[in-house]
Parts: structure tokens; C-alpha cells; sequence
């Protein structure tokens, strides 16, 4: 979740593994290291077909309660979320 530099930088080396790599974000159709990116809409069913969901992006209003019971809902069991998150006061 979230398509910055960070997360180019990650997926890069995500690859590097083997990973398959699935993005979300409204502002990007296609990235470096990324397989797949699905719209902000789609979250979930891109929640459901991963096996770490990490969370890129700044807090604001947009991005409030973005990871919310629907989409832990959509993760399998074996799922991991890694929240990098930049917080806000």
C-alpha cells in the first residue's frame, strides 16, 4: 500500500527473492519491481491474494482507518501486515 520511493526501493528488493509484487495506488499504473497494481478500491481483493501486506503511506484524512476490519477480513491467516506508516498527531 503506497507507491513512493520507499516502496520502489522495496519491491526492488522483494524480487530480489522471487516475490511477486502487487501495489495499490490510484496514482500509478505501472512501477519498477511491481507485477501488479491494483486501484485504492480493489484493497481488499489485493489484500486477499498477499502474504505480507506493507503499509507506505502518510497519514492524512485519505489514508485514516485505510487497514480496517474489511480488509483484515480479506487477508488469509497466514497473511502478515508490516505498518511503516508515517503516523500523525
Amino acid at each position: 500500500m503506497g507507491l513512493g520511493a520507499i516502496a520502489e526501493a522495496l519491491a526492488v528488493r522483494c524480487q530480489a527473492f522471487g516475490m511477486c509484487i502487487t501495489g495499490v495506488s490510484d496514482g500509478q499504473a505501472t512501477m519498477d519491481g511491481v507485477d501488479k497494481i491494483y486501484p485504492r478500491k480493489a484493497l481488499s481483493e489485493a489484500a486477499s491474494e498477499c502474504d505480507f501486506l506493507v503499509v507506505l503511506v502518510p497519514y492524512s484524512a485519505a489514508t485514516h482507518h485505510l487497514i480496517d476490519d474489511e480488509v483484515f477480513r480479506a487477508m488469509g491467516e497466514h497473511a502478515i501486515l508490516v505498518n511503516v506508516a508515517r503516523g500523525g498527531c
